[in-house]
């Protein structure tokens, strides 16, 4: 997985007002996951139905990442390509 820190993306959406600046968003999604992971596995009725949305809350944080990553890397791709005309 491509380590993703706020300020690319902030490069490429100057809107986004992140909050984590200089925390590879990779690590904190991980640490996301593994933590849900572990309540899910302690927890029964609602509070797991709740966080097996949280999971897939975190899926698809993960996608919009993974976008993101891809559109940073198709505009760099793209720079590259027009120097080189």
């Amino acid at each position: 997985m491509h380590i993703l820190v706020w300020g690319e993306v902030r490069e490429v959406y100057p809107y986004l007002n992140a909050p984590c600046n200089g925390y590879p968003m990779s690590t904190l999604l991980k640490g996301a996951f593994a933590t849900n992971l572990k309540a899910m596995e302690l927890a029964t009725g609602t509070c797991h139905d709740l966080l097996l949305g949280n999971d897939h809350g975190l899926d698809a944080a993960k996608a919009v990442v993974e976008a993101l990553l891809d559109g940073v890397e198709m505009q760099q791709v793209e720079k590259a390509r027009l120097r080189t005309v």
